[in-house]
């Protein structure tokens, strides 16, 4: 008996060695399973972290360069070929100051309406002159008597005054021809009125014949 009592306790003694054994294993296990988990975590969050950074870098790039393109496509964007270095359209890098009582949407409207003026003395003009326009060299500055296209139609009698913007200083009208059409150009000061385009700073309002 004492014998088998021995046994069982040696048996017993090795049953709990192995136990314990598995218990430290399986502590050990877990903690590198944790400290995986925990790198893997890390390594999620700077992934994340990274993809929201590029991407955001991406969009503002594509924006940019998008924005860069529709700018570059409006300073350079023809209206009947309108060139912005040329003398076509001015509007001075001042506050807008409204003359005497007139608004904003009056004074457009006046330019309207003087740009149509000259254009009927211009198609007179052409009638008897093999239909033909006075020929200029580029864009001609229409700021007061002594503007080139004025000296002509006032000196044959096509017109009986001379016309200026509204806001004569600040902006001008301009006139182009190669004899066989013609451009009138003025600046409005509705940046948004359907009427006239935008090109570059300005919006451009161009009556042009044929």
């Amino acid at each position: 008996m004492t014998i088998a009592r021995k046994a069982d306790k040696i048996y017993m003694s090795d049953n709990i060695a192995m136990i314990e054994r598995d218990q430290n294993g399986c502590a050990i296990g877990k903690t590198i399973i944790t400290k995986i988990m925990e790198k893997i975590k890390k390594i999620i969050v700077l992934l994340i972290i990274t993809s929201i950074v590029y991407g955001g870098y991406s969009t503002w790039k594509i924006y940019s360069e998008q924005k860069g393109i529709d700018e570059g496509d409006r300073v350079s964007l023809p209206v009947s070929e309108i060139d912005n270095n040329e003398a076509s359209i001015s509007r001075a890098d001042t506050p807008e100051t409204e003359e005497g009582n007139s608004t904003i949407d009056e004074r457009d409207n006046q330019r309207v309406k003087d740009l149509g003026d000259i254009g009927f003395a211009l198609d007179e003009y052409a009638k008897f002159n093999k239909n033909e326009y006075p020929v200029t060299e580029g864009y001609e500055k229409i700021s007061d008597e002594n503007s080139y296209i004025y000296k002509i139609l006032r000196q044959d009698g096509y017109l009986k005054m001379s016309y200026k913007d509204p806001l004569s200083g600040a902006y001008f009208y301009g006139y182009r021809s190669d004899g066989k059409y013609y451009e009138l150009t003025a600046a409005f000061e509705d940046m948004n009125d359907p009427r006239c385009k935008n090109v570059g700073n300005y919006c451009i309002y161009v009556l042009r014949k044929p």
